[in-house]
């Protein structure tokens, strides 16, 4: 659930070129969701390369053990991997802890006093749990260089001990004893960062006892200091830090619930000295974890919110002024999933961030492809021998910057070539367009016929997804 901020200043901004909009996009659009089971209830998920092949992949903990979906590259993934741990485990952190370049995984033993560390072995796979002692009832897990020994250490949250304890990497995959300091009340997420830009990792809590963000300021050998705290008026489980306002200053985003009607996502922005001002609020419903990309692919981050309690994500898009545009949910398809968590990766590889999100209602993942959505409707529903065309109307929904070709079958019963003009079986959206007509021209003969039928029903493609609306229907009369 903790991210890193350099992590998320320069996610997805190796997009291919092409890719991105020359022009302001609308709200970022999603395919219809992928529904992938995890074995159990899941809390937290985390995106990345797991078994090496340059294909993002997902692992969801499901409290007993941690489940493994390697991508495919175009959007689907391989039959899962099982690695049992026990316990209780309510969140999940990626790093590579030993050195050799693949992302291993840290967990919280909650309410014991450790952490277990897996270590990747290379295939997608991760060895027996390893565990390590902490303050009382850790919760998440950080992840930094916090001596600056260039070896990854951990910040582990402890909502039982209301502190924060630093585990200073070996870079074999082991930590030594934990150096703890005071957090606030009932701390639940961190987010590091430099925020005060002397060259060393700081770090941000969120707290769900004390309602606050409170700032530690690290001093570059492993040891920090409380900074300034920020009121949030209510819970909270989720942080990120990311630059949201394009001042080379990191800023953050923390999920606020329990304060109905009220629930938002806070935005404070950072001064680049260690402090930072309130922004405006996003109102979403029971905001738990958060994501932060470019999902509209406008050049600017953005915010995807696991709505716990409801059966979506939301998702609001940042002006890069640190303001945000209202949330826009996104089904999860019909149920009780509670969303728990939710993290982003390009899993289909075609440059823009898709969603994956752990259910914890409904003991699953969801999947959710970054795509123009396409329906088709009849904006002619009648043509004649005579004169008249019927025409079809293909729509998109998204970015319109570049053009989107939609496949098509044609069936009905009329005939091709003898009825009407054949039909190519594409059709192309032209940029700075939403929608394309596809035209139904009848040819004239001297058979009387009764009314014959046109039917056009969209292709399914990696390219898009399908809305709803997959066929439609023109009606050719003769005039005989």
């Amino acid at each position: 659930m903790a991210l890193q901020f350099f992590l998320l200043s320069v996610a997805f901004l190796f997009a291919p070129a092409h890719l991105w909009c020359a022009t302001d996009c609308d709200v970022a659009t999603f395919s219809p969701p992928r529904v992938y089971p995890t074995d159990g209830a899941p809390f937290s998920v985390v995106v990345g390369d797991f078994n090496g092949d340059s294909k993002q992949d997902f692992v969801v903990d499901n409290n007993s053990a941690v489940i493994v979906y390697l991508g495919d590259g175009l959007g689907g993934f391989l039959p899962p991997k099982s690695f049992f741990l026990g316990g209780f485990h309510e969140s999940l952190t990626a790093g590579d802890f030993n050195g050799d370049g693949k992302p291993d995984l840290a967990l919280p033993n909650y309410p014991a006093p450790s952490i277990s560390i897996l270590l990747n072995d290379g295939g997608g796979g991760f060895g027996p749990a390893v565990s390590f002692g902490t303050g009382d009832s850790p919760r998440s897990i950080g992840v930094g260089d916090f001596n600056g020994d260039g070896k990854r250490d951990l910040a582990v949250v402890n909502g039982g001990s209301n502190d924060v304890s630093i585990l200073l990497g070996n870079g074999a995959g082991g930590f030594g004893p934990p150096a703890n300091f005071p957090a606030g009340i009932f701390p639940t997420a961190v987010a590091a960062g430099d925020f005060d830009e002397d060259g060393n990792l700081d770090l941000a809590v969120s707290t769900y006892g004390s309602q606050e963000v409170r700032i530690l300021l690290g001093d570059g050998s492993g040891k920090f200091t409380t900074g300034a705290s920020y009121s949030l008026a209510g819970n909270s489980t989720a942080i990120v830090a990311a630059d949201f306002n394009h001042d080379s200053h990191p800023d953050l985003a923390v999920s606020v619930f329990n304060n109905y009607p009220n629930n938002h996502v806070a935005i404070f922005l950072g001064d680049g000295s260690g402090g930072f001002t309130p922004g405006a609020e996003i109102i979403v419903l029971n905001a738990h974890g958060l994501a932060a990309a470019d999902f509209n692919f406008d050049g600017e981050l953005d915010v995807a919110v696991a709505t716990y309690g409801f059966n979506t994500i939301a998702v609001a898009s940042g002006d890069g002024t640190g303001n945000f545009g209202p949330a826009t949910d996104h089904d999860l398809k019909p149920g009780r999933h509670s969303p728990f968590d939710v993290a982003a990766g390009d899993f289909n590889g075609d440059g823009k961030p898709d969603v994956v999100t752990a259910n914890y209602g409904s003991g699953d993942a969801s999947v959710l492809l970054n795509l123009p959505n396409v329906k088709i409707n009849v904006a002619d529903s009648f043509a004649s021998e005579s004169d008249t065309v019927g025409r079809f109307r293909v729509t998109r929904t998204g970015c319109t910057a570049e053009p989107l070709l939609v496949h098509y079958t044609v069936g009905g019963t009329s005939q091709p070539g003898t009825d009407y003009k054949e039909l190519s079986g594409q059709v192309v959206i032209e940029a700075g367009r939403a929608n394309a007509p596809i035209r139904v021209v009848p040819l004239d003969d001297t058979i009387a016929e009764p009314v014959e039928t046109v039917i056009i029903s969209l292709s399914p493609d990696p390219s898009y997804g399908l809305l709803g609306h997959n066929s439609a229907t023109v009606a050719i009369s003769d005039n005989d």
